[in-house]
């Protein structure tokens, strides 16, 4: 909220939507055209990050979007990217070591993990 009301551009993804999209499009040049504006804008929070359903592990397409989207924005000194998951970052490590090593470097302090706990859930209330 600070940061669009400090009138940086954001967007917001919802991953499993968007993930859908370019998994529907990844042989085409709409692929890109859909990534695009994900990669450039100065802040994108992603929501429900890698969501699958509950035993289940991301998928290889998955791994190549998240690489495809993280990648330029973690090169960039420039762009924050704000991640939500059901994941910690260590749970993630054995999915793509390459993508989430990235993320742990550029958070550096600022990654929280949180610990799985139903009563913190605002919706079971």
């Amino acid at each position: 909220g600070e940061l669009l009301k400090q009138g940086k551009p954001t967007r917001y993804m919802l991953w499993s939507e968007v993930s859908k999209k370019l998994k529907a499009n990844i042989n085409e040049d709409s692929y890109f055209e859909i990534l695009e504006p994900y990669q450039q804008v100065d802040v994108l929070y992603i929501d429900d990050f890698f969501k699958v359903r509950k035993g289940q592990l991301p998928t290889s397409a998955d791994v190549n979007i998240a690489f495809d989207l993280l990648n330029t924005r973690l090169l960039s000194k420039d762009k924050i990217t704000i991640i939500s998951s059901e994941f910690t970052l260590n749970e993630l490590l054995p999915v793509d070591e390459g993508t989430i090593s990235r993320i742990v470097e550029k958070a550096g302090c600022f990654a929280v993990n949180i610990a799985s706990d139903t009563s913190k859930n605002y919706r079971l209330k």
